[in-house]
């Protein structure tokens, strides 16, 4: 194994190639005791320290920091190792280790997503939100099913998205066609079907 490039990741940490693929990043005072130079060959039992203990340690370590603040799904948690400079197979070290106690559950985090954070949104919205943070499709079909069963939980939504715009039971009746017009566009942007939204905005009729 031959070191073939060593480049700067910040000022505090190194980028180290080894036999043309980009291989891990390390701190300078490490790469510094372990004496890797561009052009040189990498010791087996170095290697073996590096590859085995010093980068799955680190990589666990800012995986629980990573999930200190918050939940996240496990592709969130996958991107920000990678852009911390973890390769793949490290990336999943640290996601496996983190699944391993509970902190990683994508199930969990669709089910949490539901319950608070999608008052006035559409299932599609829902659905489109949860697919981006990298809940596998199945898992979402099962949360809605289970917490949005119904298209009266998208009527309700439906209420929650106009009071946003100031407009309730009580006063939608004062609505002119302009007004619904414009309502019945802002809604169908937030992805409720045209049933729910023509169910709402007749229901003064």
């Amino acid at each position: 194994m031959i070191v073939t490039d060593i480049t700067d990741m910040d000022k505090k940490r190194k980028r180290i190639s080894i036999d043309g693929e980009y291989a891990f990043a390390l701190y300078n005072q490490e790469v510094n005791r372990y004496r890797l130079e561009v052009g040189e060959n990498v010791d087996e039992p170095v290697y073996r320290e590096i590859d085995e203990e010093l980068i799955p340690k680190r990589v666990k370590a800012r995986t629980l920091y990573i999930l200190k603040s918050a939940q996240k799904t496990e592709k969130q948690v996958h991107d920000k190792l990678i852009e911390g400079g973890y390769v793949e197979r490290y990336a999943l070290i640290g996601i496996e280790y983190a699944k391993k106690f509970g902190y990683i559950d994508d199930l969990r985090y669709a089910q949490y997503f539901v319950e608070n954070s999608c008052r006035g949104r559409s299932r599609r919205d829902i659905e489109q939100r949860l697919y981006r943070r990298g809940i596998d499709r199945d898992i979402i079909r099962q949360v809605l099913e289970e917490l949005r069963p119904d298209s009266e939980d998208d009527i309700g939504a439906v209420w929650a998205a106009l009071r946003k715009k100031s407009v309730t039971q009580d006063n939608i009746g004062g609505l002119d066609f302009d007004d619904r017009r414009k309502l019945y566009a802002y809604l169908m942007r937030k992805g409720f079907s045209s049933e729910c939204v023509g169910r709402v905005l007749r229901s003064d009729d």
